[in-house]
């Protein structure tokens, strides 16, 4: 796999191999018509390859459905997707705790790991849209399981934004301590 190749002479010997597999191996096959892609492991490298290969001549309008490994990308992608929904309800979950145990290290890195996790979810979606449509066999509506995350952001929002509000309607023992009213300044701001 070229994303484990790390220093520039291993580099050098795979491309030489890539090479002499273009130029000798496979040269009558690629006359023929046949295409070699480069995969780079990762998701949207086996997309990609997807989209670029014929079956049989024959193109469908989004990926082809009749290639197996269109199944296993398809199912990997919707996995990956509610994996990131869990976690990102995990880490919501968190941060609500932080309100009431306050721990600005923990919750910087919190909001690090959430904006990380949108940005991936938001990857997996793109992908997602990028089948067109879900291949035989699969229940699964594209444009139900993004309307589905969006709710999912969008109700985590507010219920996040509701437990700040009864944090702040909460009187503090130590209202008096500074720590305690730089806490509630904090809340209100993040409101």
């Amino acid at each position: 796999m070229w994303d484990t190749i790390h220093r520039a002479e291993a580099m050098k010997r795979a491309a030489v191999h890539l090479e002499q597999l273009q130029n000798g191996v496979w040269k009558d096959n690629i006359e023929k018509g046949s295409k070699i892609s480069r995969f780079e492991n990762c998701q949207t490298s086996a997309i990609a390859i997807m989209k670029a290969t014929y079956y049989r001549d024959i193109w469908v309008g989004n990926l082809f459905y009749l290639q197996s490994i269109t199944y296993l990308v398809f199912a990997e992608l919707l996995e990956r997707i509610e994996n990131s929904r869990q976690q990102r309800r995990t880490l919501l979950e968190d941060r609500t705790h932080l309100l009431a145990h306050p721990n600005h290290e923990l919750d910087a890195t919190l909001r690090s790991l959430l904006r990380d996790l949108d940005g991936q979810l938001t990857a997996h979606i793109r992908q997602l849209h990028s089948f067109g449509s879900s291949p035989p066999g699969f229940d699964v509506n594209i444009q139900s399981v993004t309307y589905q995350c969006l709710l999912d952001i969008t109700l985590a929002s507010e219920q996040f934004v509701h437990a700040i509000e009864r944090r702040l309607a909460r009187p503090t023992r130590s209202a008096s301590l500074p720590s305690a009213w730089m806490h509630r300044i904090a809340l209100r701001t993040a409101l």
